[in-house]
């Protein structure tokens, strides 16, 4: 099944910026909340199953209060479900901006677009992100999953109001004509492997 990026966009237009916003304060907390030597002893799987029950705390609130959108969990697996068909689950990414942890059986299921139990059939997504050396947030992502271990498209979600989104192709450039998205920018998996090339991994295989 493809997922066309510049619809997705679209349809998620006007959630993208909050999406940002929440992922910032999850992070954020686990800098304010812990003290020094706490953040000194967790290891890197602490550290990030932490920022993704920060994230999911603010995702409740913000699904209570926002029209349309739900905060779902089937047993380990925490997600907003959006009336316009779409499901999005946050995790860290690794350098290859695939998402860290186990694959489960229910992990594979929303990696390759299965329906899950009880919910209706939807487009799965994950918002994922990256962190500097020092800590802090560095980019969130808006992922399009198309196999356990492999990526439709990948679009950055940019810290502006509203949001915007650098699209990333896991394509070579060819001879076909891409759309773009509105306010995106599309770039070569050239280009993403030379990033992959400049930026270290967290070494995280966490939840």
């Amino acid at each position: 099944m493809e997922i066309h990026q510049s619809q997705v966009h679209r349809a998620l237009e006007s959630y993208l910026q909050s999406l940002r916003v929440m992922v910032g304060q999850a992070v954020a907390d686990y800098g304010a909340l812990y003290s020094p030597l706490l953040r000194s002893i967790h290891t890197s799987r602490t550290k990030a199953s932490a920022v993704h029950d920060h994230f999911f705390h603010h995702a409740r609130n913000y699904a209570e209060k926002t029209p349309g959108v739900r905060f779902e969990q089937l047993r380990k697996l925490c997600m907003l479900h959006f009336s316009e068909g779409f499901i999005i689950r946050f995790k860290k990414m690794d350098k290859d901006l695939l998402p860290s942890g186990h694959l489960t059986d229910q992990v594979v299921k929303f990696r390759t677009q299965q329906a899950l139990e009880g919910l209706p059939e939807s487009v799965h997504l994950d918002l994922g992100y990256e962190e500097d050396m020092l800590g802090n947030l560095q980019s969130v992502y808006l992922i399009c999953p198309s196999g356990p271990r492999s990526n439709m498209w990948v679009s950055e979600l940019n810290d502006e109001a509203p949001a915007t989104t650098t699209v990333v192709s896991l394509f070579e450039a060819s001879n076909t004509i891409i759309e773009e998205p509105a306010g995106a920018i599309i770039a070569t998996k050239a280009k993403q492997d030379k990033r992959n090339e400049t930026q270290s991994g967290n070494g995280d295989s966490g939840a």
